[in-house]
């Protein structure tokens, strides 16, 4: 921090044509990084988001196994995980 201005300065300013490729080279090289690490995060996110829909499926189809063996005479062949029950009826919701 230059003490007389108060704001950063550069240790080491680029000093001709070379110093400035090389420093765009740099900055080409972590955009590239960056575009992959994006990449990767998105491709991550898409499989997470998968991991939790079959996992919510699976463990809805689980509970409506239970409940069957609970309440013999109920037939739950209509439900599935886009309906909720509202005034003791099935509606669509999602």
């Amino acid at each position: 921090m230059d003490p007389r201005e108060g704001r950063l300065v550069h240790s080491n300013p680029p000093t001709g044509k070379r110093d400035v490729k090389a420093r765009e080279e740099e900055i080409r090289e972590l955009k590239g990084k960056i575009s992959r690490q994006e990449a990767e995060w998105a491709s991550n996110f898409e499989a997470m988001k998968n991991d939790i829909k079959n996992l919510y499926v699976a463990k809805f189809e689980a509970m409506i196994e239970q409940t069957c063996i609970i309440h013999l005479g109920i037939d739950f062949s209509d439900v599935n995980p886009c309906h909720v029950m509202v005034d003791g009826k099935l509606v669509k919701d999602l």
